[in-house]
């Protein structure tokens, strides 16, 4: 449970260290599968993704330090003018 990386959810953050403990992913959670577990290491709360996250990404929308990643499509994409 939790930890799930193949799920677009603030694991992401919380992984890549940025993360501040502003609660603000719990709040934008639908599930309500986020809570905070307190971090011995560096001293602040951080969040915990349930197994009940569906990879919606509300939580990062929210996140002020999320930093999406652009991916590469295999396909050109055409656009009409």
């Amino acid at each position: 449970m939790g930890r799930e990386k193949d799920l677009l959810n603030i694991d992401h953050v919380v992984d890549s260290g940025k993360c501040d403990g502003c609660c603000g992913c719990i709040s934008a959670c639908t599930r309500n599968s986020i809570f905070m577990l307190f971090n011995r290491e560096s001293g602040h709360p951080v969040p915990f993704v349930s197994g009940d996250c569906d990879g919606c990404g509300a939580c990062l929308k929210v996140c002020a330090h999320y930093e999406p990643t652009v991916s590469v499509c295999a396909e050109p994409i055409l656009m009409k003018m």
